[in-house]
């Protein structure tokens, strides 16, 4: 459990056990899932997939009490187990592992799939496919310990396990573009659509007032270009802006590389949310890569990182960010396979922001 929790910074985490592994994996990922603090991140998880090998999951005949007195480990794999049947009765309540069918009731969905060994002497078929759906079951002519020792990588196994992990990332692609039309639907604003936007920097400073310029000038009949500020609390803020001083981000500027993570981190918890970081003053080039190298470990989803010589350049700069989530938005026209691609864009002045 400690180990999942220290790769926060992958998107997507796939599970492979193999025997007693598999058992343990079951166990590590009921008490990762009912963390409290993971509650947010359904129906997707980080954990996107468990694959097992050989796995006992409902206990195997070898785990007789003389057994399990010599190996300890081996209590986890006695039959109908009190601590087996609460895990089976987890997945059954609060997770989905049916590749095909979509999240419901706020359950978490993790597909896990099975291989199992033709001549096993030691797992039954029904323990290694227990609550595994036939359609993500295989099973490979070999022995309990020789399927998890490929002898190439085309041997049916590993392409077997690719193959799910990418029909995984495919189907978690089609559920969070469903959740994002579906938290994108048009807001009101005086008879008009908005588009809601996040400030981060000095506050009533010129670099405020030029993006509550480059807003109202972006904004048209059909959609009002609004800061959060001005909106009802809790709602969902489609373009987070952060400004720097170039200076001080060469310096090494604690806060404004602190800003720049936590604006990372938040296009990255929030499939909708785009990020612009700006970075003015006459050394912006030279501040650019810094924020970049600042941001790259939070793995950003969709973040633009852009230098500007002076405030002008800055509202050019705001102005393209806005357009480009305006032109982007599913209000304003069907979202795109380009404009759906999670980039890291770094940018330098007169270059247009928009992805799409």
């Amino acid at each position: 459990m400690a180990g999942i929790r220290e790769l926060r910074a992958y998107q997507r985490i796939h599970l492979v056990g193999h025997s007693l592994g598999g058992v343990m994996s079951d166990a590590a990922l009921k008490k990762v899932v009912q963390d409290p603090q993971q509650e947010a991140l359904r129906p997707l998880h980080q954990l996107a997939s468990i694959t097992y090998f050989a796995s006992p999951r409902s206990g195997t005949g070898l785990a007789i009490p003389g057994v399990r007195h010599l190996l300890p480990e081996l209590r986890a794999l006695k039959r109908f187990s009190k601590e087996g049947n609460r895990v089976a009765d987890f997945f059954t309540r609060e997770m989905t592992s049916d590749l095909r069918d979509p999240p419901s009731d706020h359950r978490v969905w993790l597909p896990r799939f099975a291989c199992i060994a033709g001549s096993d002497a030691f797992v039954s078929d029904y323990s290694a496919t227990f609550a595994i759906p036939y359609n993500q079951q295989l099973r490979l002519n070999g022995t309990h310990a020789s399927i998890v020792k490929p002898e190439s990588s085309s041997a049916p196994q590993v392409s077997w396990l690719l193959e799910n992990i990418g029909q995984v990332v495919a189907a978690r692609q089609r559920i969070n573009e469903q959740q994002y039309r579906a938290r994108r639907a048009p807001r009101a604003v005086r008879g008009r659509s908005t588009l809601v936007t996040e400030y981060w920097g000095h506050q009533s400073g010129r670099w405020e007032s030029e993006y509550n310029d480059a807003r109202r000038e972006s904004s048209t009949g059909a959609i009002a270009v609004e800061d959060h500020r001005d909106m009802p609390h809790g709602t969902a803020i489609d373009l987070l802006i952060a400004v720097s001083d170039a200076a001080e981000v060469i310096s090494g500027s604690q806060r404004d590389e602190q800003n720049a993570r936590d604006a990372a981190n938040r296009a990255r918890a929030e499939y909708d949310l785009t990020v612009g970081l700006a970075t003015v003053g006459d050394v912006h080039e030279q501040a650019v890569p810094v924020i970049a190298k600042w941001i790259t470990a939070e793995g950003p989803r969709t973040v633009m990182v852009r230098g500007a010589k002076d405030n002008q350049e800055l509202k050019f700069a705001l102005s393209d960010w806005i357009q480009s989530v305006v032109r982007r938005d599913p209000r304003s026209r069907p979202l795109t396979d380009a404009s759906r691609t999670a980039l890291t864009v770094l940018e330098q002045p007169g270059q247009i922001g928009d992805q799409s």
